[in-house]
């Protein structure tokens, strides 16, 4: 076996650097200004939803030109991954996987089927209510931010639900906001990040100066993201 250190020298880490400022070229692709935002269009089947959100900074401004990423299993709970391809329920015409970037005003948007429940049979306590993967890609960034969007109306009670707070919970619950028949049913998940608009974005620094701030979303509670520091599966020795 080769010795890819055979001076035993002190390694160090490499300098970690921001994901921007240009983390939207080359990733966005797609017939809609650049998104690719419409999971359905490669097909699939299930209950049609849309979610819509706003993507704040601490502050209160709206933060755009930021990377959101979705990834889910299809209505049957299972992903488009090899691995799952000879599972019951394996669809290989929905993806699984959307990308869009927000405007100037923060917005975001999504058309997807609503994702099953994970029930795993060999160890129920492992068991995941319907939840999609949220990613949050920005230029003042040095690594991806990780969340999950819950369903208000859906049973939420699973292993990652029960190592959080409350509060940290009900930020990662999309509300119903729309339900009119024949239409896919609308929900809306807005996304507060902690810290300030020209920290988290480069973009910012160059930007005008007119930005339009939600005393809403100023000094929010910010959402629950997973990091390397949240241990999410216990004790499975």
């Amino acid at each position: 076996m080769t010795d890819i250190n055979p001076k035993h020298d002190v390694m160090e880490s490499t300098p970690q650097q921001t994901i921007g400022p240009y983390s939207t070229l080359g990733l966005l692709y797609g017939d809609h200004e650049g998104r690719d935002n419409d999971m359905t269009s490669g097909g699939g089947h299930g209950e049609e939803i849309m979610i819509k959100g706003h993507l704040y900074a601490g502050d209160g401004k709206p933060l755009f030109n930021v990377i959101v990423e979705l990834w889910q299993p299809n209505s049957e709970d299972v992903f488009n991954h090899p691995l799952y391809q000879n599972d019951e329920g394996f669809d290989p015409n929905f993806t699984g996987f959307g990308r869009e970037v927000t405007n100037e005003n923060g917005e975001f948007q999504f058309k997807t089927f609503k994702p099953g429940k994970a029930i795993n049979h060999e160890h129920p306590e492992l068991s995941l209510s319907p939840n999609i993967i949220v990613m949050i890609h920005a230029s003042g960034l040095d690594h991806p931010l990780f969340t999950r969007i819950y369903f208000e109306d859906e049973e939420n009670d699973d292993f990652i639900i029960n190592q959080i707070s409350e509060d940290q919970h009900e930020s990662t619950v999309a509300k119903v906001v729309s339900d009119n028949e024949g239409e896919p049913k609308v929900y809306a998940f807005d996304i507060v990040m902690d810290g300030d608009s020209d920290d988290l974005v480069l973009e910012f620094r160059v930007a005008k100066d007119d930005i339009n701030v939600n005393a809403e979303a100023e000094g929010r509670e910010h959402n629950f993201f997973i990091t390397m520091k949240h241990r999410m599966i216990k004790n499975l020795e």
